[in-house]
C-alpha cells in the first residue's frame, strides 16, 4: 500500500534535504526494539545509509548499516539501547560518484533527530504473569491462571488482588498461597468459550485504593486443534516487482526490482526466506541484491546469504556478512559463529606505463605499479580485494543472570582475488565479555575487552624462517659458539612463537601495533557497565577505553583513542508522569601521550518529560551543555592546529498531542537550538536553530492528511585574511519547507488514492508533487502507480514514474 503519510507519531524533524523525504521512527517505550525507515527522493542515487544513534547523555554515537531496498532503507535498534526520554540520530548517506550527505544536512552531529521513549511504568513489574503468557495458545483442558506478586511492593495488599476474566469476576474462585494466584477454570462449572480471554488484575495498596492494573490475553483452544496445528506444514509467500522509470536532469535511468518473502512453520521449525533483485547490481558495485535463507528453532538459528551477525560491539556491530550465520542457544552453553564476506572484488584500473631507468628508482616505485615486463610497470587505480570474515564465541549461561563469553575474529582479504590491487590487509581481534544480572534485572553489569592487531600490507606474507635468523643475529659472522647456541636459540623461539601466531594472522613488519598491551594499552579496548533500576531511579554508570591503534574490521566506525567516565539517572516521578533525566560525561583522547596535546570533552544534560493523565498532550524540555578543550598552545607553531576551546548550548523542546475535535487528531511541534562559542582566536562560532511540527488528521470517512513544516537556520564564523588583516566571515544557511499529505480511501479500501505536495525555500527551492493509485485487484494481487514531479530552480526539473504489482499466497 503507497503510504505517502508521516507516522502519527514522528515530528518532521532536522531540515531539508535533497535526498531524504521523510523519516519515520514512532514513539516506542522502554526497551522496545525501535524501527526507524527512510524514504528517498527519485532523483537521490542512494548507494549506501548508516544510522548514527545514542542514547541521552550519551557523547559517542554507535553506527549501523541500514538494509537499503530501492528508494527506502530501515532499520531497527535494539531494545537494549532504547530508554527514555529520547533517542538522538542522524544519517550519512553515500551517493553515486562518491558524494556524501548527511541528514541533517547542517551540523548533524550537534543537531540530531530525536525519537521519543516511553519510559515504563515501574508498577507493571511487581505482578507477573506466570501463565498463560501473553498472546500464547493453551489448550482449555490443561489451562491454569498462575500469578505471581513476589515482587509486590510492601504498600501492595495482596489479599485484596482482583482477577477479572473476560469482565467477570473470578476472585472468589481463585487460590491464593503466600505471593502466589491460581485459577482454574476447568474446577468450576463456568465453561468458556474458545478464542481470545481477557485478563485483568487490580491491586490495592493497603488503604485500600486501586494501585495499579495489568491487563494480558491470550487464546484458548483444545489440546487436539493445538497438536493438530503444530503438526502442520504452514507456509506463506508475498513479494512485489517494480518498474521505475527517471528522468533526472540530462539523465534517464531504468530500474526493474523485484523482491519475495517466504515465511514457513512446522512443529518448532521456522523458516524462511528473502530475495530482493535489481538491474542495479553490477560487477563494478557492491552487491546491490540481497538474499536470505534461515531456519529457527528454540535452540538453534542458522542464516544463509546477506546477514548482520550480533558479536560484542567492540568486536562486530551492524557489519553486512553475505555467507553463513549460525547459532546454537543451549543456555549452559552456547555457541555463535559467522563466516563469509564483507565486501566482493572489484578490480583496479589500468591507467598508464612506466618505466623505471634503474634499480633505485626501482625500489622507490608507487605502490600501485604493477610490473608488466623488466623495468616496465603498469600504473593503476587500485581496485577492492574480496575481504573475508569469520567470527566465533563460545559462551557459558543464558544471560539472564550470567554469562561469559570469549570471541575471535578475523578479517582478511583475498590477495589473489583482483590483478590490479594494493595493500591487502588483515584484523585480528580477541576479547571476552562477561553479564552478570541480579534481582529481576534489576542490577546489571556488564563488562567487555578486546585485542586487535592490524597488517597493513599482507602482499608478502609471513615473515620466513631466514627473516627470523636475520631477527636474531644468527648468521654473525664474529659470534663464538656459545653466542652463536644462544642466537639460534633465540631464533628457534621466534619461529615457534611465529608459527602459533601465523594461525591467527599474518606476521611480518607491517603488523600494528608491534606491542598491542604497552604504554596507554594502545591495541585493547574495555569497557564496564552498571546500571541498577530501585526507588523509581535507573542509574546507569560506564568507564571505558580505547587504544590508539585499536581497530576492528567487524565495526569500523568505532573511535579509537578515547577514554571516558559516563553517568546518568533517570528519575520516576508522580506515577510514572514525569521523568527527569540528567547526565553527565567526561572523556579525553591521547590515551597513549604520542600526541602533542589532549583534547578532553565534556558533556552535561537535563531533561524534563511529562505525560500528563486526562488527554493533556506530553511535553519533553531539555538542555545540556558540550565543552572541549585541548592543552595545547595557541603560539606554538605546531600544536596550534591541535588548540579547542568552545562551548556549545543545547535546548530541545519537542510536545505531542492526540485529541479530538471532529476528527480524531495527533499534533506535534518541537524546536531545537544550538549556540557553539568558540574562545580560541580562530573564533568559529556557529548557530543552529531548527523549528518543526506536524499535525495529522484522520476523519470520519475515510481521509487521513498531514500537514508539516520544519525550517532551519545556521550560522558558522571563522577568521580569515582580508587584504593586510584578519576578519570574522559569517556564513549563513536557510531552508524553509510545507508539506501536505493526503490519502482517500475507496471501493471499501480496495481503492488508495494519495497525494504530496511539498515546497522548499531558501538556499534549497524545490517543489515535490507527488500522486499515486493503489488498487487491491483481488485480496492477493495488487497494482499501484505513482508519479512524481520534481520543479528545481536553476537547473532542469526531475519526473518519476513507478509501477508495482505485489502479491502473497
Amino acid at each position: 500500500v503507497i503510504c505517502l503519510l508521516f507516522a502519527a507519531s514522528n515530528a518532521a524533524q532536522g531540515q531539508v534535504s535533497s535526498v531524504v523525504l521523510r523519516v519515520n521512527a514512532p514513539v516506542v517505550s522502554q526497551n522496545q526494539p525501535l524501527p526507524i525507515s527512510i524514504e528517498f527522493t527519485p532523483s537521490g542515487n542512494v548507494e549506501r545509509v548508516v544510522l548514527h544513534y545514542r542514547g541521552f547523555g550519551e557523547s559517542e554515537y554507535r553506527q549501523q548499516e541500514m538494509l537499503l531496498a530501492g528508494n527506502s532503507a530501515s532499520i531497527t535498534i535494539g531494545n537494549q539501547y532504547v530508554l527514555p526520554p529520547y533517542m538522538e540520530y542522524y544519517l550519512t548517506v553515500q551517493l553515486s560518484g562518491g558524494r556524501m550527505e548527511t541528514y541533517p544536512i547542517e551540523n548533524a552531529e550537534s543537531t540530531p533527530l530525536k525519537a521519543t521513549v516511553k519510559p515504563v511504568d515501574p508498577k507493571a513489574l511487581e505482578v507477573r504473569v506466570l501463565s498463560p503468557e501473553p498472546g500464547e495458545t493453551v489448550a482449555s483442558e490443561d489451562m491454569v491462571i498462575a500469578i505471581s506478586l513476589y515482587y509486590a511492593s510492601d504498600n501492595v495488599n495482596r489479599r485484596a488482588t482482583k482477577i477479572n476474566l473476560n469482565g467477570v469476576d473470578v476472585t472468589s474462585q481463585a487460590v491464593f498461597s503466600d505471593d502466589v494466584i491460581l485459577y482454574s477454570p476447568a474446577n468450576f462449572p463456568r465453561s468458556l468459550s474458545l478464542g481470545v480471554q481477557f485478563l485483568r488484575i487490580d491491586l490495592y495498596d493497603n488503604s485500600g485504593s486501586l494501585y495499579h492494573t495489568i491487563e494480558s490475553n491470550f487464546n484458548l483452544s483444545t489440546a487436539a486443534a493445538i497438536a493438530a496445528q503444530e503438526s502442520r506444514f504452514r507456509m506463506g509467500i508475498d513479494g512485489q516487482a517494480e518498474y521505475r522509470n527517471e528522468n533526472i536532469g540530462v539523465t534517464k535511468n531504468t530500474y526493474v526490482r523485484g523482491q519475495i518473502r517466504a515465511l514457513g512453520s512446522f512443529r518448532s521449525l521456522n523458516f524462511g526466506s528473502n530475495v530482493f533483485i535489481t538491474n542495479e547490481e553490477k560487477s563494478d558495485r557492491q552487491p546491490q541484491n540481497r538474499f536470505q535463507a534461515y531456519a529457527d528453532m528454540d535452540f538453534f538459528k542458522v542464516q544463509v546469504g546477506d546477514a548482520f551477525p550480533r558479536f560484542p560491539t567492540y568486536i562486530v556491530s551492524g557489519k553486512r556478512v553475505r555467507g553463513v550465520a549460525a547459532n546454537l542457544f543451549l543456555k549452559f552453553f552456547n555457541v555463535d559463529f559467522s563466516y563469509g564476506e564483507t565486501m566482493r572484488s572489484i578490480d583496479g584500473l589500468a591507467l598508464r606505463d612506466t618505466t623505471f631507468k634503474d634499480s633505485t628508482a626501482l625500489n622507490a616505485r608507487p605502490v600501485n605499479a604493477l610490473q608488466k615486463a623488466g623495468m616496465t610497470y603498469t600504473l593503476f587505480q587500485a581496485g577492492t580485494f574480496t575481504r573475508n570474515f569469520f567470527a566465533v564465541r563460545p559462551s557459558f549461561g543464558s544471560g539472564e543472570n550470567f554469562q561469559l563469553g570469549f570471541t575471535y575474529m578475523n578479517s582478511k582479504d583475498k590477495v589473489g582475488s583482483i590483478k590490479y590491487g594494493a595493500t591487502p590487509q588483515e584484523n585480528m581481534v580477541a576479547g571476552t565479555d562477561i553479564v552478570i544480572a541480579l534481582d529481576e534485572q534489576r542490577f546489571r553489569l556488564e563488562g567487555q575487552a578486546s585485542l586487535s592487531l592490524t597488517n597493513k600490507d599482507i602482499s608478502k606474507g609471513d615473515f620466513t624462517d631466514a627473516d627470523y635468523d636475520l631477527m636474531a643475529g644468527k648468521n654473525d659472522p664474529t659470534l663464538t659458539p656459545s653466542e652463536r647456541a644462544d642466537r639460534e636459540k633465540t631464533a628457534d623461539d621466534l619461529k615457534k612463537i611465529a608459527n602459533a601466531g601465523s594461525k591467527l594472522i599474518t606476521i611480518n613488519e607491517n603488523l600494528f601495533p608491534l606491542n598491542p598491551v604497552g604504554t596507554g594499552l594502545p591495541g585493547v579496548a574495555y569497557e564496564g557497565l552498571l546500571t541498577m533500576n530501585y526507588l523509581n531511579n535507573f542509574i546507569r554508570a560506564q568507564y571505558y577505553q580505547r587504544g590508539n591503534a585499536y581497530y576492528s574490521f567487524g565495526n569500523e566506525f568505532l573511535q579509537a583513542d578515547i577514554k571516558g567516565l559516563a553517568l546518568s539517572d533517570r528519575i520516576r516521578l508522580f506515577q510514572n508522569r514525569a521523568l527527569i533525566s540528567v547526565s553527565y560525561e567526561r572523556r579525553e583522547d591521547n590515551t597513549a601521550k604520542t600526541k602533542v596535546a589532549t583534547t578532553k570533552y565534556g558533556n552535561t544534560n537535563a531533561s524534563l518529560t511529562m505525560f500528563p493523565a486526562n488527554n493533556w498532550p506530553s511535553l519533553t524540555v531539555g538542555y545540556g551543555i558540550l565543552t572541549r578543550k585541548s592543552d595545547a598552545k595557541a603560539t606554538d607553531p605546531l600544536q596550534q592546529l591541535y588548540v579547542a576551546d568552545d562551548v556549545t548550548n543545547r535546548i530541545s523542546l519537542q510536545l505531542n498531542y492526540d485529541f479530538s475535535a471532529g476528527a480524531r487528531h495527533n499534533l506535534s511541534l518541537g524546536a531545537n537550538i544550538s549556540d557553539k562559542k568558540d574562545n580560541t582566536l580562530f573564533k568559529r562560532d556557529s548557530k543552529n536553530n531548527s523549528y518543526f511540527g506536524s499535525l495529522t488528521t484522520i476523519y470520519s470517512i475515510p481521509l487521513q492528511t498531514t500537514i508539516s513544516f520544519n525550517t532551519n537556520m545556521s550560522q558558522s564564523s571563522d577568521i580569515a585574511l582580508v587584504g593586510l588583516a584578519n576578519a570574522i566571515l559569517v556564513s549563513e544557511f536557510k531552508l524553509t519547507a510545507i508539506s501536505l499529505n493526503a490519502q482517500y480511501r475507496l471501493l471499501e479500501d480496495k481503492l488508495r488514492l494519495a497525494t504530496t505536495v511539498s515546497s522548499s525555500t531558501g538556499d534549497l527551492n524545490r517543489t515535490l508533487v507527488q500522486g499515486g493509485v493503489d488498487y487491491s485487484i483481488t485480496p492477493n494481487h495488487a497494482l499501484a502507480l505513482q508519479y512524481d514531479y520534481i520543479q528545481n530552480s536553476g537547473y532542469k526539473d526531475d519526473n518519476v514514474m513507478s509501477l508495482v504489482y505485489r502479491f502473497n499466497f
